[in-house]
């Protein structure tokens, strides 16, 4: 794995089918992209797991995991799209969408037209997340710049 490489990938989560690679969302931590990183409250536990346990469960809450094989992959388990969607479609149409703005986080009204502007869903507007830790970076900086005027 290239240590020099801060990309950070989110996979969809499972359905009631197996789906590639984890079946999870999963969030690649790589060394050097993580070196910053510090998880603050509130405290999510996470364990390490196998891609066969993480595949054995359907959390009913957001779920948090090292990946045994690797620990720098830290995978997110969303109980469904509709979860996943509320947690990443604004991240999605800030640094993804062709259609949105690049300047600034979206408000809901604004989320919400371009979600239905596309013919999609909270679900389905957006399933492949691979940001890099500067991009999520980014969109925290925005988004707490936008909260504080």
């Amino acid at each position: 794995m290239d240590s020099d490489d801060d990309t950070i990938r989110i996979k969809p989560p499972r359905k009631r089918r197996r789906l590639p690679w984890l079946g999870a969302a999963a969030l690649l931590l790589i060394a050097g992209g993580a070196a910053g990183l510090v998880l603050t409250r509130p405290a999510i536990p996470i364990d390490t797991e196998t891609e066969a346990q993480i595949d054995a469960t359907q959390p009913c809450a957001v779920k948090v995991s090292r990946f045994a094989a690797d620990p720098a992959i830290v995978v997110i388990d969303f109980p469904g799209l509709l979860e996943q969607g509320l947690t990443l479609d604004r991240v999605a149409a800030l640094v993804e969408k062709a259609t949105t703005p690049r300047d600034r986080v979206l408000d809901d009204v604004a989320l919400n037209e371009a979600i239905t502007a596309c013919g999609d869903t909270i679900e389905s507007y957006y399933y492949g997340h691979d940001y890099k830790a500067a991009d999520l970076a980014r969109f925290f900086a925005l988004r707490r710049k936008t909260a504080c005027t």
